[in-house]
């Protein structure tokens, strides 16, 4: 398969985010899966997609809640065989803001 291009991550909810890509480049008939890796560092990409999907889009709840980090994408065929890694994509979580209580709720 060709290159998944065009990742983006985007925020849900504290410790939740989205990745959608674009396939307009990955030119198989055959896509078994698409598989997304995570890493802390930039460095060691670990996989986190679980399921076989060849949805666009990647809904990413770790239990440890730390979505902060670099994303890559790489579609597979029925063979298994991976097409190229996208781009790497960056993304920072930003801590939301406490402000001050409800009225009636010290």
């Amino acid at each position: 398969p060709g290159q998944v291009t065009r990742l983006r991550a985007l925020p849900l909810t504290q410790g939740q985010l989205v990745l959608v890509w674009s396939d307009e480049h990955v030119g198989s008939k055959c896509l078994w899966t698409y598989e997304i890796q995570f890493s802390q560092d930039g460095k060691v990409y670990t996989p986190v997609s679980r399921k076989p999907s060849t949805f666009n889009l990647f809904v990413f709840s770790p239990d440890t809640g730390t979505v902060s980090g670099s994303y890559r994408v790489r579609a597979l065929d029925y063979w298994a065989r991976p097409g190229p890694f996208s781009n790497p994509v960056p993304y920072l979580e930003v801590p939301v803001p406490r402000g001050p209580p409800a009225p009636g709720n010290p």
